[in-house]
């Protein structure tokens, strides 16, 4: 939470990763798994909130928030772009985010790795802005392999913006998307092009983990 009011004093946009609870709260942490960040050897899915309130993180000392705490914290003064941490069928998790979001009157956006989930919003609600972040899978070896797991993954997931690897996407890559009307996103820039100003990039939007320099 004070990496968000930190955000939040910055006017930048915030981006959060939700997982689900045993008992079906979403709440706010990258990794399902929980050894890294909490030093527990469990899964959030395993884990009832009640419970998982009684842990921290180990880096900052904090108690994981649920979704509504987040966006009680947020109430619309910056974007929020929330990536949905779902690897299977979507439905549970995807249904506590649309009902966290009710009544949410400031501005945000969905995104997933998983294509499926991406058309799982797109479906249910036609407004919602739904993005879909690509990266390279071990194993495909190939560029043509991934430009044609990528290509798939987009025309499944039929998002309104797309999320990429700023190292694997090309300029030509960049044009194609926007010629189909998605915008495009970049993620996992080194701080030397982020000093560079959208400008300079061939993304219309970068997210980071820390602030640009220059900032």
């Amino acid at each position: 939470m004070p990496a968000f009011s930190a955000a939040i004093a910055e006017g930048y946009a915030i981006e959060l990763d939700v997982n689900l609870t045993k008992d079906g709260a979403p709440v706010v942490i990258h990794d399902n798994e929980l050894k890294r960040l909490m030093g527990l050897d469990a899964r959030v899915s395993d884990m009832y909130l009640e419970d998982l309130k009684k842990e921290r993180l180990k880096r900052s000392g904090e108690k994981v928030p649920t979704l509504d705490e987040a966006l009680d914290l947020i109430a619309g003064q910056v974007p929020v772009l929330i990536e949905i941490k779902n690897f299977g069928m979507p439905g549970r998790l995807e249904s506590a985010v649309l009902s966290a979001l009710e009544g949410y009157s400031g501005e945000y956006a969905l995104q997933s790795f998983n294509p499926l989930v991406c058309r799982w919003f797109v479906r249910r609600d036609e407004s919602l802005v739904v993005g879909l972040i690509l990266d390279d899978l071990p194993g495909l070896g190939f560029d043509w392999l991934r430009n044609l797991k990528d290509n798939v993954f987009a025309a499944i997931a039929s998002p309104n913006f797309i999320v990429y690897n700023y190292s694997l996407l090309s300029e030509d890559m960049a044009k194609a998307y926007r010629s189909k009307g998605v915008t495009v996103l970049g993620y996992g820039l080194p701080e030397t092009a982020l000093s560079l100003g959208k400008s300079g990039l061939r993304v219309d939007n970068v997210i980071f983990d820390k602030v640009p320099l220059g900032h």
